[in-house]
């Protein structure tokens, strides 16, 4: 297998476990026109490599596809995986996510033969998806993992990372239970210790070439995620500065 090969696993939660969500939950119908959404600003990834969609809310199938097929009736291709809510949901949207990751990882048909994933949150537009893509594939070889970190190295964005399954499954997946909405401990946190304990020991990562410019309601508050063209020149500005502070990988 080559180290380039690339998947693009995209996590969903249609109709979420209530724990998972705020209490003023959108309608399911509203959410999947969220989903539809986000999966056409990731259309363009069928050209690279397999696409899996796992919902964590066992929403049926053929439901799902003929929602977030585009008004002109193109449908992208992909591995629609669905799992009901397990009892990890309890604990916090981070930790049903991480176990909905794992079991897509072992079951899809389509990620045989692949170790190298970007898991993206299903409900955001990316609107630089494929020019993040482009400049990920640009590099001479895929990273360990590769994802964006806030707040003085604390805090890691989930909502599209790179990771391989060997650091998915040893750094990440094992402190799954370290996550606890009520303590204040999310997979952001877990995600950031992963990879400064990945960086300790020597481990291949990097930051991801840009910051994200995304469009999207948080699925545990609820608060929408608007971005002007202002505040994306900004963060591409302390993206900048960051990666030169932490220097080439």
């Amino acid at each position: 297998m080559s180290d380039r090969a690339l998947g693009l696993l995209v996590t969903s939660a249609v109709v979420p476990h209530a724990p998972l969500t705020h209490p003023d939950q959108r309608l399911a119908a509203t959410r999947l026109a969220d989903y539809r959404a986000g999966l056409e600003s990731w259309t363009f990834f069928e050209r690279v490599g397999p696409i899996v969609v796992c919902d964590g809310s066992n929403f049926p199938e053929a439901e799902f596809r003929a929602a977030v097929t585009p008004p002109d009736g193109r449908e992208g291709s992909f591995e629609y995986l669905a799992y009901p809510t397990t009892g990890d949901a309890l604990q916090g949207k981070g930790r049903a996510e991480i176990e909905l990751m794992a079991r897509a990882l072992d079951d899809s048909q389509s990620f045989v033969g692949v170790d190298r994933f970007l898991k993206v949150t299903g409900r955001y537009v990316i609107r630089n998806a494929e020019a993040l893509v482009r400049r990920i594939l640009a590099q001479p070889a895929l990273p360990d993992v590769q994802v964006n970190l806030h707040n003085r190295l604390t805090l890691a964005d989930s909502r599209v990372f790179l990771f391989s399954r060997d650091f998915f499954s040893r750094r990440v997946y094992p402190h799954r239970g370290e996550i606890s909405d009520a303590e204040g401990t999310w997979m952001e946190h877990v995600l950031a210790r992963a990879t400064l304990a990945h960086v300790a020991d020597g481990g291949d990562w990097d930051l991801l070439p840009l910051p994200l410019r995304a469009r999207g309601i948080a699925g545990t508050t609820g608060t929408p995620h608007p971005e002007t063209s202002l505040q994306y020149a900004q963060a591409r500005a302390r993206h900048w500065i960051k990666s030169r502070a932490l220097g080439k990988r």
